[in-house]
This record gives structure tokens, sequence and C-alpha cells, in this order.
């Protein structure tokens, strides 16, 4: 199958020991599965206090759809399947507050007008685009100055 690794060989954490660069591989590919398939509106990968909202938490069903990904793209041996999998899920875990902080640093932090951050918001919900809006259409076009970076 194309575009299809086969792990021959974990380290005791679940690590994938070879083949050489599978680990970089994976890592990166776990990162955009996160990116492209959890909302933004889930705060949290697990609950750690017990008055954590349910909704906050990113659904077991999400992450079972994202381990079928990996499975689609990464195979084990089946006996280490179970360690590989927990080694995953904590890498996704990191992928998910790492993005999340870099869209409220990216955004939501530079955003210092209302209008700004009501920009920056419908940037990151895909409902404007950074590349075609000016931030003159962000300040309302009334000259001031907001500190979201266009890419």
């Amino acid at each position: 199958m194309e575009g299809h690794t086969t792990i021959t060989s974990l380290y005791p954490d679940g690590e994938p020991k070879s083949p050489k660069g599978a680990k970089t591989t994976i890592v990166n590919q776990c990162g955009y599965y996160v990116r492209e398939n959890i909302p933004i509106s889930f705060r949290l990968w697990k609950k750690s206090k017990a008055n954590d909202s349910d909704n906050d938490i990113v659904p077991e069903t999400e992450k079972e759809t994202l381990w079928a990904d990996v499975k689609r793209h990464f195979s084990v041996p089946e006996e280490h399947e179970q360690l590989f999998k927990d080694w995953i899920t904590k890498k996704m875990a990191i992928a998910f507050q790492t993005f999340k902080k870099n869209l409220n640093k990216d955004y939501v932090k530079k955003a210092t007008s209302l209008l700004g951050c009501i920009c920056a918001i419908q940037i990151i919900r895909g409902q404007r685009t950074a590349n075609s809006t000016s931030q003159r259409e962000c300040d309302g076009d009334r000259g001031s100055q907001t500190s979201v970076r266009w890419r």
C-alpha cells in the first residue's frame, strides 16, 4: 500500500525504533490529524480535574477516529499494538495542547481590538481567510492597528 509504513520494532515505551525516521513521520502526521479533525471548541484532551466539563474534553470517539487514521497509514506487530497506541495517544495530546496554545498566542492574545479579535476568530473558523483580509477590514476601516499576524 502506498503511503503505508510498517513499524518493525519499538522501544519499551512504545516509541518506534525502526525503520529509521518513522518516529518523526508519525509525530508530524499525528499533529496533522489533530489539527484537521479535532474542533477548536474542545479545551482539554482528557479530564484532569473533577470539575472539568465533559463538553470541554475531546470525546473518546474522536480519539478512536484519530487512531483509525493512524492505523490506515502505520502498522505495528499485533502484540505491540496497545503499547504503540498508548504512545501515539500521548503524542496526539501534546499536539492538541500545542495547537491550542499557538492559536491563543497567534490570534487571541495579539488581537488588540474587539473587531480584530472577531476577525481572528473568523479566520480560525475558516469564515474568512487571512490572505484575503486586510488589517483595515478587520479593524472596521478605522485605521487602528491590530497586532494579528497575517500569514
